[in-house]
């Protein structure tokens, strides 16, 4: 995405019978990472997002990661770590061309459920317009662009094994086992760092 998102709220359409009333807004944080947030109608979303609350921001619903194929991110993330399929969508139109900043924009948004949820991820495939760019092959932890999705594991090193299997690109060759004394502030005892089949990071840690 490039470009000045709206600055106002953007409705889902009734046309898009998965997501319609559905209002979002993205916007930019200071060092231009995209963020949105987003608000369920009652009958959308996940039924904790229902609860009456006093908070402004009730929790983090997912993680939109652009893919270049969904069947291909599909069979990992299903396959390989677990995940279930869950919704998806075509969206469209003139509402998410505004939502995105982007002309002739239409986007197959799938949904990756975990076991526990609300917190899931979403799978981005634009099919207009053209011209998406890859991840860069060179790219580290320390680029202002890198952007990691933490992944929660009872046994890491069955997970690993998995992925050695499959193929996936490692970040980190091993688990790495987290110090005593820092293991109650991070909140996890080993990690691992791969990338997924569109060079997504993703750090999966064990508690």
């Amino acid at each position: 995405m490039s470009g000045k998102f709206p600055a106002y709220p953007i409705t889902i359409p009734q046309s898009n019978l998965g997501a319609a009333g559905i209002k979002a807004i993205k916007f930019h944080d200071p060092e231009h990472h995209d963020l949105e947030l987003i608000y369920f109608p009652p009958g959308r979303g996940d039924p904790s997002w229902q609860k009456p609350s006093n908070k402004l921001f009730l929790g983090i619903d997912h993680t939109a990661l652009t893919v270049g194929s969904t069947d291909k991110s599909v069979a990992f993330y299903r396959d390989v770590l677990g995940f279930q399929v869950g919704g998806s969508t075509l969206n469209g139109g003139d509402t998410q061309q505004v939502l995105d900043n982007l002309f002739n924009d239409t986007c197959l948004v799938t949904a990756m459920m975990p076991r526990m949820s609300p917190p899931h991820i979403e799978f981005l495939d634009y099919k207009t317009p053209p011209g998406g760019r890859p991840m860069p092959a060179d790219s580290a932890a320390t680029d202002v662009w890198h952007w990691q999705t933490s992944v929660m594991t009872e046994d890491i090193q069955a997970v690993t094994d998995r992925l050695r299997q499959a193929g996936a690109q490692f970040i980190t060759p091993d688990p790495i086992a987290i110090p005593q004394e820092a293991q109650g502030q991070l909140g996890f005892k080993k990690a691992l760092m791969i990338r997924d089949p569109n060079g997504h990071a993703l750090r999966l840690i064990e508690e």
